[in-house]
């Protein structure tokens, strides 16, 4: 028995996509909105209608594809511009909210917004809790191979003293290249002259484990409530940590599928995208592969998704969501066969599709946005 939504519930509709938007970027999508760069700017799109909503100018913003200068939770946008500036807009209104500059020697690649979280008394996770953190705080890297952290001021609050708050959490000894947040943890992944991933209690500011294994950059790491996940750029070998003793539990060989190029962990399910164009769903308890499928209709595949439940995969022309637990064809979500897919997003019962028409510079770019509607069951 699988979960496949209805014909009738598809909802499919293609935008045209304003500017020149990054081909190394993919298009993000948070709650209501979908979230691209274009050039200098960032460009934000309703989920609703496709409707462009607001455009902000972020002049300087790198075009790289392993940084992530850009993140979202509920109306709050926070990014970096040129000049090391963190820029806070409020999407309700798209208005600037927040400005100011990071420090003089610092050089940001990651940037997120720590989602709240349950917290007892001591601190440790707990459902009679409370919620943490009380204002909307912002973690990102920086060139002295560490982490800040800092709360964002209320209305009505002195914004330079929160500036002057900010906490410095410092261990790798080289550039950060990955980061993940799950919780009151977070996991970063060093790069290669450092090959280790650190685990953080953000909210005692502390480093809990240092995870060595890998011989390269630590390019891929992901997080959830009991357990870390690493892989080395180009590796061959994922790891599973367990977050209470920090030791290596599962090591995941893809050796004969050759190197990993992206992991995504959603529920008990890990997905790697290995060089072969080939997935590989295993078991985050077991350390098992489940399945492995090789292509999309004889096409490699690019670009992967998935939230614990369903699974969306893409070559450079087509895209499928499949059911994780099966592996079983769900829906062919190619429209037409017109350009090539840039990249795909999942959330929830919607997907969107990024597709560029073409390769040279006036050739135009499509966002595909479909809602998958309420699932049912087919025997």
């Amino acid at each position: 028995m699988v979960h496949a939504p209805t014909d009738q519930a598809l909802d499919h509709i293609s935008i045209p996509l304003l500017g020149k938007p990054s081909l190394s970027r993919p298009v993000k999508i948070f709650g209501k909105y979908a979230v691209l760069v274009a050039e200098s700017q960032i460009h934000v799109y309703s989920l609703q209608d496709g409707d462009l909503i607001h455009s902000f100018d972020v002049t300087g913003i790198s075009d790289s594809g392993r940084q992530n200068l850009f993140d979202v939770y509920e109306d709050t946008l926070v990014t970096l511009a040129k000049h090391r500036r963190i820029l806070i807009f409020d999407l309700s209104n798209g208005e600037l909210c927040e400005s100011y500059r990071a420090h003089a020697t610092e050089l940001t690649s990651q940037i997120r917004i720590v989602r709240p979280t349950m917290v007892g008394p001591a601190g440790d996770a707990n459902a009679s809790g409370e919620m943490w953190p009380k204002k909307l705080t912002i973690l990102w890297t920086h060139s002295y191979h560490g982490l800040r952290m800092t709360a964002l001021p209320r209305p009505g609050e002195d914004s330079k003293a929160s500036h002057d708050e900010q906490e410095l959490l410092e261990g790798h000894h080289d550039p950060i290249w990955s980061l993940a947040i799950s919780g009151r943890h977070a996991i970063t992944g060093g790069g290669p002259f450092d090959c280790t991933a650190r685990v953080w209690d953000i909210i005692r500011k502390e480093c809990k484990w240092v995870l060595i294994a890998h011989t390269w950059a630590v390019e891929s790491v992901a997080i959830d409530e009991t357990q870390a996940y690493t892989a080395a750029d180009k590796g061959v070998k994922v790891r599973i940590w367990n977050l209470n003793t920090g030791e290596c539990i599962h090591v995941l060989d893809t050796h004969s599928f050759g190197g990993i190029t992206r992991i995504r962990v959603a529920s008990s399910y890990l997905v790697t995208l290995v060089v072969d164009g080939s997935l590989c769903i295993w078991d985050t308890v077991t350390g098992k592969l489940r399945y492995r499928f090789n292509n999309i209709e004889g096409r490699p595949i690019s670009y992967m998704r998935h939230d614990g439940l369903k699974l969306l995969c893409a070559s450079r022309k087509k895209v499928q969501l499949r059911d994780i637990q099966s592996g079983e064809l769900l829906q062919d979500l190619t429209s037409h066969d017109k350009g090539s897919v840039v990249s795909i997003a999942l959330q929830s019962e919607l997907c969107t599709v990024h597709r560029a028409l073409g390769v040279g510079p006036s050739d135009g770019h499509l966002l595909e946005i479909w809602r998958l509607g309420p699932p049912r069951l087919i025997e």
